[in-house]
């Protein structure tokens, strides 16, 4: 489902309604989520969200340390998408070496730009050892 947002601006005594689309992670990654749900780190709140259980990806060989994990640099070369994904464990990584980040969630920043989070991250296919 497309979720439209509407921020309602006065100006003098005429509303005008600015429209802002956000589309879902299903829409964004052209893959099927399923409901899964979750404990904040943050607040131990729960909460649920979709998620894509398995996300393949191909590694650009780009990996950087953050506060909660590794920022992985990856492409979709199927679906043409370039992405940043945040997992908590590290795996070594060279440019084509084939990715799989399990139960990938993320949604809209303000910046336009979308933000990603796995559980986990693995080598898969003919690149493991």
């Amino acid at each position: 489902d497309l979720i439209i947002k509407l921020n309602i601006i006065q100006k003098g005594a005429v509303f005008m309604a600015k429209i802002k689309c956000v589309k879902t992670l299903s829409e964004v990654l052209e893959q099927p989520t399923v409901e899964k749900e979750f404990v904040s780190e943050k607040t131990g709140n729960s909460y649920k969200t979709d998620v894509v259980e398995r996300f393949l990806a191909v590694s650009v060989g780009s990996i950087e340390e953050v506060d909660d994990g590794f920022k992985y640099s990856v492409v979709d070369t199927l679906k043409n998408l370039e992405l940043e994904v945040k997992a908590p464990n590290k795996v070594d990584v060279r440019f084509g070496l084939k990715l799989e980040f399990s139960e990938l969630r993320g949604g809209p920043l303000n910046s336009g730009y979308g933000w990603y989070k796995a559980s986990a991250v693995k080598v898969v296919g003919d690149n493991e050892k």
